[in-house]
């Protein structure tokens, strides 16, 4: 399916849903943050990340079924960096997304598995915040990777 982005008619619905995605997953995130650390609402944070987990995760399965079953690599070779920043920049994107998913993953399943319910504190905390933090910071080194590497393959 074509994308919807003015600025790219090489681009698929997905990548450009993904694209725009990550520009409120990431206020989103900081948004539950907000909430634990300075309102001290734990289970508001464990239900709002939790959320946005799951939406994350559907929306990957959608991106790479349309990946997988769309010629990326046929639209992006109208692409003036194809032969050169191309595949690089992918790699660089993949590194960042691949490792945040393995994050996320030790993060939430931490958290479900050591915290109390309601959640609140615990000697668990630290290493939760550590991955909670890296966690964050994949995010954005993903988002930002993503959306250098969608300008490299479909809008130059």
């Amino acid at each position: 399916m074509p994308g919807f982005l003015p600025f790219s008619d090489r681009s698929f619905f997905m990548m450009d849903f993904v694209c725009v995605a990550m520009l409120l997953v990431l206020p989103a995130i900081a948004f539950g943050i907000y909430m634990v650390r300075f309102k001290k609402s734990y289970d508001f944070h464990k239900k709002w990340q939790l959320a946005i987990a799951i939406i994350l995760l559907v929306a990957v399965v959608c991106f790479e079924l349309e990946v997988r079953f769309s010629n990326w690599q046929e639209a992006a070779k109208l692409s003036p960096f194809y032969q050169t920043w191309l595949y690089p920049a992918l790699v660089i994107h993949l590194i960042f997304a691949i490792s945040t998913v393995f994050l996320w993953i030790a993060c939430i399943y931490g958290a479900i598995k050591k915290f109390t319910k309601p959640p609140r504190p615990s000697i668990y905390s630290p290493k939760h915040k550590l991955l909670g933090r890296l966690s964050v910071a994949g995010m954005f080194g993903t988002a930002v990777t993503g959306w250098i590497f969608y300008y490299v393959a479909f809008v130059a």
